[in-house]
């Protein structure tokens, strides 16, 4: 399965065409590309295994059920925020990473249907949409402000969103929710208690390199993880989120446009390496 079918913009669901290649006239501005962007094709023939990986497994913890989050449409796509009384009891730790990464905010990538919308691609093959859970270094720096501009300033996990028969429990907590904030800069808060843990897969294998963020400003901060299984989804709760728009209400009668698709294409690897850990 490849990205051929929905490379160029989606129609919006009303107003003109917009896709990642148009962000940039509704959102802060890009910076020069740089040489190590991301989402990048995962070639699994070139990727390195390192013993030293195995042997220090990832550690993530977090609560076992976190109540009243905040979700808001930012433009991009919907987000959710996690308030730092939350984001302190969170750590990612050990496996690539060097230092302590705490979670600050999670939020998806789709596509105009079910042959693209995942950001990173294996092989070639795309899935449907691709979560980012996204944390700062807390052990360098006070705060995600602070962090995203600088190396080793953050870390995303990224998890695949595949479609088979069987809706995910948390993402139908934020499906359920996104009538709400229909248009850019609208926020709701989420009533029921999320489980972090529904999102990922059971299996843990991973790919990682250092890249950068996908959206403005493209700040090359990022140490990826990203996990190799995917994590199955229904057709009709990737098509809640294309129903989103990236421009505010008060646009609606003069230049709407829609979030049909939402993700950034596969850039050059420059020479960089990926890390493949089982």
């Amino acid at each position: 399965m490849s990205t051929s079918v929905c490379q160029q913009p989606a129609p919006a669901p009303s107003g003109p065409e917009i896709g990642p290649a148009k962000w940039t006239q509704f959102n802060s501005p890009t910076l020069a590309p740089g040489k190590r962007q991301s989402p990048i094709n995962i070639d699994r023939s070139t990727c390195l295994v390192k013993k030293h990986l195995v042997a220090r497994p990832l550690r993530y913890e977090f609560p076992t059920l976190i109540e009243n989050l905040e979700m808001v449409n930012s433009g991009h796509g919907w987000t959710v925020n996690i308030p730092p009384h939350i984001a302190d009891k969170t750590a990612l730790t050990d496996g690539p990473l060097t230092y302590k990464y705490k979670l600050v905010q999670f939020h998806a990538h789709w596509g105009c249907d079910s042959s693209c919308g995942s950001e990173h691609t294996i092989d070639g093959h795309s899935y449907a949409a691709e979560l980012h859970f996204v944390h700062y270094n807390s052990t360098l720096f006070s705060s995600f402000g602070e962090a995203v501009q600088k190396d080793l300033g953050l870390s995303v996990i990224a998890v695949f969103l595949e479609i088979g028969n069987k809706k995910n429990d948390q993402v139908e907590k934020i499906v359920k929710n996104l009538k709400s904030i229909k248009y850019k800069e609208e926020k709701t808060t989420i009533s029921e208690a999320i489980s972090l843990a529904g999102f990922f897969p059971e299996k843990k294998s991973y790919f990682t390199y250092e890249g950068s963020l996908t959206t403005s400003p493209y700040y090359e901060s990022v140490t990826w993880i990203v996990f190799e299984n995917p994590v199955t989804v229904t057709v009709d709760q990737i098509v809640s989120m294309r129903q989103l728009m990236c421009t505010t209400k008060a646009m609606e009668n003069k230049e709407s446009h829609g979030l049909a698709q939402n993700y950034r294409l596969p850039q050059p690897l420059n020479g960089r390496e990926v890390t493949y850990v089982r």
